[in-house]
């Protein structure tokens, strides 16, 4: 063997050497990759089912809201009722007494023939 293809062989030992040394190398980075990957999944996991929990409650919170009127509102809405009664029943008694002169003009117009 000659001194050339020596130093070619210990040249392509090196590389060889260089190239397992990456090799290693890269495999310790995918794996802790790897194992940041599955660590942002769970966290991904957990932070969905905080956010359909927190939905939820948001939800039944709209809805609480909506069932417990307070005594303000209940006094407002009772109030509100009340005035509407008042209005329809002076409705009521404008289109009886209207009723009444109605039938009491046919009567008399009856009563003139």
């Amino acid at each position: 063997m000659t001194e050339e293809e020596k130093l070619q062989i210990k040249s392509f030992e090196a590389k060889i050497q260089q190239l397992i040394a990456s090799y290693c190398a890269l495999k310790k980075e995918n794996e802790a990759l790897l194992t940041t990957i599955v660590k942002k999944d769970k966290e991904i996991l957990n932070l969905k089912t905080i956010a359909e929990q927190s939905k939820a409650d948001y939800d039944n919170l709209k809805i609480a809201r909506i069932i417990s009127v307070s005594d303000k509102d209940k006094k407002e809405a009772k109030q509100r009722i009340t005035n509407m009664v008042r209005t329809v029943n002076k409705c009521i008694s404008i289109l009886t007494s209207e009723e009444g002169t109605i039938v009491d003009d046919d009567a008399l117009a009856n009563d003139n023939e």
